[in-house]
């Protein structure tokens, strides 16, 4: 749903202007603010900030009713409905004009039903354009779910992640473009640990009228005026150079390396996905490139491939460890018309 554009600050933060004014923002009760004493409304040094995944949850029984919502958080969220993902966000923004999005639940069964996020703050490892104040979410559901699942009402709990590492930012800083990840197991999205979980903690709280027209502290919320990212799956181009017969299907044989060249046949920006099952000890790298490179390092006409390689490569790796379906993705898109898959097994 799009909501009218705030184009002033008007009394943003300094009385409720909006539904989700009436949200607190959530985060873990033993995590420091590391906002500091930001008093300007900026982020503390982001240098200072280490990377933190979080999920969130909330179990909740619906009538069956139509509702909205509104949701941001600090970094990025990915917000999902009994295991569905539904929403990515939030728009990229200043802290003192913070993005929500808001959504109308329609169709939902009668009867109990869940609704969790995914929330990270990359800190040090995150694009130079993201800004950030501290870890934080926030959801604000209208009518009979306001109370069930509103931050700050509704009985949310969240437990840290640890299956994806953030590594170095690869062959150059210069452009922000993000780290790299390191995925164990199974990614963000789909790591649900069976303990740790602890009852969210208010970081903020709703907002009330200040009589004397101070401002709070921290991200000032407007709505946003951009539709969502596209979301849809794709498996463009094609294979040009594999370093085993390839077929439709094919099975990597133990302690062997298999190397894949994929042409994407245009330039995309994406979020990788790969399911795997079994394979424990299997170590797999995806990398993405602009262009091939000749010996020279002269990139040349971007459909040519052969006598050219891979030279400068942003790569991901998934370090897989034999559960079925795991899941690897990146908390960051990826770019590029080029992609390189090495399959490494074990025994």
């Amino acid at each position: 749903m799009f909501l009218p554009e705030r184009l002033e600050a008007g009394q943003t933060n300094v009385e409720p202007v909006q539904p989700i004014d009436e949200a607190a923002w959530i985060w873990a009760p033993d995590e420091p603010d590391w906002a500091l004493d930001a008093a300007d409304d900026w982020a503390a040094d982001l240098k200072d900030v280490p990377t933190v995944f979080r999920r969130f949850r909330c179990d909740f029984s619906s009538d069956g009713t139509p509702f909205e919502l509104d949701v941001s958080a600090d970094e990025r969220f990915v917000l999902l409905l009994d295991g569905e993902v539904v929403a990515r966000g939030p728009h990229r923004g200043a802290v003192d004009r913070w993005h929500y999005a808001t959504y109308e639940v329609g169709g939902l069964s009668a009867g109990p039903h869940r609704m969790e996020a995914v929330v990270w703050r990359l800190g040090i490892h995150a694009p130079i354009a993201q800004l950030s104040w501290r870890g934080g979410f926030v959801l604000k559901a209208s009518g009979a779910h306001d109370a069930k699942l509103t931050t700050g009402k509704a009985p949310w709990r969240t437990v840290r992640l640890v299956n994806t590492r953030m590594t170095d930012r690869g062959t150059s800083a210069t452009f922000g473009a993000g780290s790299q990840c390191e995925v164990t197991g199974t990614s963000f999205l789909d790591e649900s640990p069976d303990t740790g979980w602890q009852a969210a903690a208010v970081v903020r709280r709703p907002l009330v009228a200040n009589p004397y027209g101070g401002r709070v502290k921290g991200w000032r919320l407007f709505p946003s005026a951009c539709p969502d990212q596209v979301n849809v799956r794709g498996t463009p181009g094609r294979v040009v150079n594999v370093s085993c017969d390839l077929k439709r299907s094919w099975t990597v044989p133990p302690q062997t390396e298999v190397d894949l060249w994929w042409d994407l046949g245009n330039y995309y920006c994406a979020y990788p996905e790969l399911r795997v099952s079994g394979g424990k000890g299997a170590v797999v790298t995806w990398g993405w490139s602009e262009s091939l490179t000749d010996e020279k390092g002269r990139k040349g006409n971007r459909d040519e491939w052969k006598g050219k390689g891979f030279s400068r490569v942003l790569a991901d790796t998934f370090r897989c460890d034999g559960r079925a379906g795991a899941l690897f993705t990146s908390p960051w898109w990826r770019c590029g018309r080029w992609c390189r898959l090495t399959v490494r097994t074990a025994d």
